[in-house]
Formats: structure tokens, sequence, C-alpha cells
């Protein structure tokens, strides 16, 4: 929360004009159960045309407008509120995934104070970001504690809970819908090292059902389940690109994003038309770099899936949750935004939590490879707070 404070001083720029100012939704006329049957986009920013439905994202806006007033600081302030919020989920989950207490401490802390994390937060148009991020996590911890419960009835209470939770995280943002396999995937992890058998069937029909209310009520809102029918060329070329066009340059865009993780200069709000040239034949180094980086993480998800279920899960986390608004799958609103990577992050932040507690072990002299290990946490968590 001090690393970000000082975005309530900030007005309102960007999407957050016509999602929050200019937007009738929030202006007290509109029921609050119609919120869940309308657009995310009021009808002069393209409505049910660009193909999102958030209604939990509109509806925190309008019991944050009804709570703090219109003003920007009170929509600035809860956003600062929630990623606080999901940060403390972040450590939980990190330590549910089989490290030390420390590893997860690690990695909560530069989660909470990457750069990368700005555009969502400080934006007020990052809260679906935060909100989806929040419910994931959520719903991760309630399914990772039904492993635990000594009664079927409160297994599946926990996991109708998770599910509930998930659902609520995919109308806040379209991002979160491969979240079940990532819990699905922990699972099998922990099933084939002796853990508890994953019921993978019993999980299924609740996260399914969970998913049919999702698709009703965008059906209801959008008529249909479609993306967005109104690309606009400047957002994304790739929207209108040849397929291996499409692929080539979003390897290269997950290439950028690796890079942005481990170095984040420069940053930008604005990764659009002619940001990034695109990446048209194999003759560009590009797409090697691209595919390069793809390599990298699927080899880290095969190498923990033989060897290390948190080195695996660092790498599904990355994967499932990026992978949505990568381009990769079907062309989406944007070619590259920083604010994507929000939840995705948190895969290599638990790597870099695994790389402290190695460099903490490595001396003979513990002690003497603590200090090194913190020393070099300590300057890392300072960069990234003060970039």
């Amino acid at each position: 929360m001090l690393v970000y404070i000082n975005s309530t001083w900030n007005g309102f720029a960007l999407d957050d004009i016509p999602l929050v100012c200019d937007n009738p939704a929030l202006g007290g006329s509109a029921a609050w159960f119609r919120l869940w049957i309308e657009p995310y986009w009021p009808k002069l920013q393209g409505g049910a045309a660009a193909g999102l439905h958030r209604p939990v994202t509109i509806l925190s806006l309008v019991l944050n407008r009804e709570l703090t007033g219109s003003g920007p600081l009170g929509f600035h302030a809860v956003n600062v509120g929630i990623h606080a919020l999901v940060s403390a989920l972040a450590v939980l989950a990190l330590y549910k995934t089989g490290g030390t207490p420390g590893t997860a401490v690690v990695g909560g802390l530069l989660f909470a104070v990457h750069p990368l994390r700005s555009e969502a937060v400080a934006n007020i148009a990052g809260r679906a970001e935060l909100l989806a991020a929040a419910g994931v996590l959520g719903a991760w911890l309630l399914h990772s504690r039904s492993r635990d419960a000594r009664s079927p009835r409160g297994r599946w209470a926990l996991r109708a809970l998770a599910a509930s939770l998930w659902g609520l995280a995919v109308l806040s943002k379209e991002s979160a819908i491969l979240a079940p396999a990532l819990f699905l995937f922990d699972d099998l992890l922990l099933g084939r090292n002796g853990g508890p058998r994953p019921a993978l069937a019993r999980s299924a029909v609740l996260y399914g059902a969970a998913l049919a209310v999702v698709i009703g009520l965008r059906q209801t809102a959008l008529g249909g389940f479609e993306g967005p029918r109104t690309t606009v060329f400047l957002d994304n070329p790739l929207a209108f690109s040849e397929p291996l066009t499409r692929w080539l340059t979003a390897g290269w865009v997950h290439a950028l994003y690796l890079a942005r993780i481990v170095y984040p200069v420069p940053l930008s709000s604005d990764w659009s038309f002619d940001a990034i040239p695109l990446v048209t034949s194999m003759a560009d180094v590009r797409a090697w770099i691209g595919l390069a980086s793809l390599g990298l993480v699927v080899g880290a998800l095969v190498v923990g899936w033989a060897r290390s279920r948190p080195i695996a899960l660092a790498a599904a986390i990355w994967i499932l949750m990026l992978l949505p608004g990568s381009n990769l799958l079907i062309a989406t609103g944007t070619m590259m935004a920083e604010r994507l990577t929000y939840l995705p992050a948190l895969g290599p932040c638990l790597l870099a939590g695994l790389l402290f507690a190695l460099l903490a072990s490595r001396k003979p002299t513990q002690h003497w490879g603590i200090r090194r290990a913190t020393a070099i946490l300590g300057i890392a968590v300072l960069a990234t707070a003060l970039a």
C-alpha cells in the first residue's frame, strides 16, 4: 500500500473516463440487478459489440461511487486496497504450492511491488484485473483447503464455494476462465506424489455449473459468447493479420513480457499499433526469440512435473493465466498490455522465492548464505518499489 499510495492523487485518465465518469450505469439510473445482464462498456464505447461482460467489476465501481463519492480519490484508494488484499492472498497461495513460508513471503513481496503492477493498480480501469486475481486466488485457496476436509459434505461445500468465487472472477474479467485447469493440475501433481486422489469428475461438475451461469449471463448481455466484434486495427493489428503473423508476433510479445518481468524498462500504457512491429516470417530473428521464450516456459512445466511441484505450478500459473489474452488462441482487443501480466506474474515471483531459498542454503556457513540472499532480496524489492 505504501508503494502505491501515491496513485490515490491521480485523476481520471484513459479508459477511466468512459468507464467511470461517463458511464450511465454508475449514475444511479440503472437498477443493480440489471448490471448482471448489461455489457461492460456503455453503448458509445461499443456496448455488446465490444464483447466484454464484467458485471462484478461494474458493481464494484457502483458501490465505490455510493460509498466514496464521484471523485477519483475513493476509486484509486479502493484499487490500492484490493491490490494489498491480492498480495496477501498471493503469499497464502504460494505457501500452498509446497514452498516454505520464506519462499511464499519473498514471492509475495516481489508480486506486491513489481513495477508491472502499475497499470492495473494506478488506473481505475485496472479494477477488473485486481478483482479477477482476488477471485482466482481465493478460489484456489478454497479448492486446496477442500483436500484436507474430513467429511465429503465439507469437501463439496468448499469446492462449491471455490467454483462460485471463480465464477465471480470470470465475471470480473474473462482472463480468469482457465483457472480451474490450474486447480486441477495442482490436484494431479499432488496425486502423483502420494497426496489425496484428485476428485476430477466431481470438481468438473461444480466448475461446469459455475461456467454455465457465466455463459447464461453473458448470452443475455451480449447475445453470444464470442469475443470482440469491433476490434480497432490501431489497438490490435493482430486481429486483422494472417494466423502465422498473429502467432509469431504473439510469441515475440510473450518474450517481451518475460523480459519486463526481469527488467521492467521501458513501461507504457499503450503498446498498440506500430509500438511493436509485426513479425511476418520465420526469417525475422524475433520469431525465434518468441519461440524460445515459449519453449522455456513449456520446458519449465515439463521439468517441474517430473521433479518439482512448485516449479510446475509456477509455469502453469504463467501459462494458464496469460494464455486467454495472449492472442495465441484467439485474437483479442489488445496487442500487448502490461496489466495482462498482473496475475500471471505470480508464477515468476514463485520462481524468485525458490531462487532465494536456494541462495540461502548454498554456502557451508548457512548464516552467510542467508545474509547474502537477504541482501539480494532487499535490493530487488527496494529497486522495484522505487522504479
